[in-house]
């Protein structure tokens, strides 16, 4: 059957680390859908055959672009039938980012769930490294204090809930990319070295050694929010961390 050929381009991708960069460009050569990877000035072009995407490629190249930061508008090519029963869902991290804020209903709905029953999953189960129940939370502010503390202001989408995250005992914080909108991917803990794109991430944030992190002593941890848009958080702790929801207010934004 004839390759139906789809170009897209990773314009400006910057990468922290050559670790980094050759985990960019594995991760394009395990995608069997990549047929040629061409890089040109600061424009990577990646040739895709359409006739390859099902949805678990799909869903791959939507992480892959949200991991690199890559514009994912140009991912509605793949926007069909096959996919429609996800794909155009609007909670989902990439829909506004591949299909516009204007693609929405004009009516929003909150989260189905409340940020009291975001805390309480995670007390339930205090061990796990990935948080992503507070995906899609939007950190509405933040606060730093004598250079040791950092506070975080969440909210659901309409504003409804907002409670503050504390980082206490810091030792070194990065904050990227902090704009009007800052929504959360995901929140992971890691207190010990881990073989990870989200441990070198952060690492590489903090300026720490991925392969010999002696920062993670036994006591220390660093904490990564990777974000869907916006703000993109990491923190260097001299203790363990545990996430604590502290209410403050609800209905601050309209």
């Amino acid at each position: 059957m004839k390759m139906e050929k789809v170009e897209l381009q990773a314009d400006s991708v910057v990468f922290y680390s050559p670790r980094d960069e050759a985990q960019f460009f594995g991760w394009l050569d395990q995608m069997e859908c990549v047929m040629e990877v061409v890089g040109r000035g600061r424009i990577i072009y990646i040739q895709i055959d359409k006739r390859r995407v099902d949805a678990e490629v799909l869903r791959d190249i939507l992480a892959f672009f949200q991991r690199y930061r890559i514009a994912m508008e140009q991912l509605n090519v793949f926007d069909s039938e096959a996919f429609s029963t996800w794909f155009r869902r609007s909670d989902a991290y990439w829909y506004r980012s591949v299909f516009g804020a204007r693609a929405q209903s004009s009516v929003t709905a909150c989260s189905s769930f409340s940020v009291e029953e975001v805390c309480l999953l995670n007390i339930e189960n205090p061990d796990g490294r990935s948080m992503s129940c507070l995906h899609d939370l939007h950190i509405d502010g933040l606060r730093i204090e004598d250079r040791r503390r950092l506070a975080l202001s969440l909210s659901t989408e309409c504003g409804r809930y907002v409670h503050e995250v504390i980082f206490d005992d810091i030792v070194r914080l990065s904050i990227d990319g902090f704009s009007m909108q800052n929504i959360i991917l995901d929140l992971s803990v890691f207190i010990e070295r881990e073989a990870s794109f989200e441990f070198d991430r952060a690492c590489a944030l903090l300026g720490v050694d991925p392969a010999d992190p002696h920062e993670l002593d036994g006591t220390g941890c660093i904490v990564l929010i990777e974000a869907t848009i916006g703000a993109e958080i990491a923190c260097l702790m001299s203790q363990h961390w545990q996430l604590v929801l502290h209410q403050t207010s609800r209905n601050v934004r309209a």
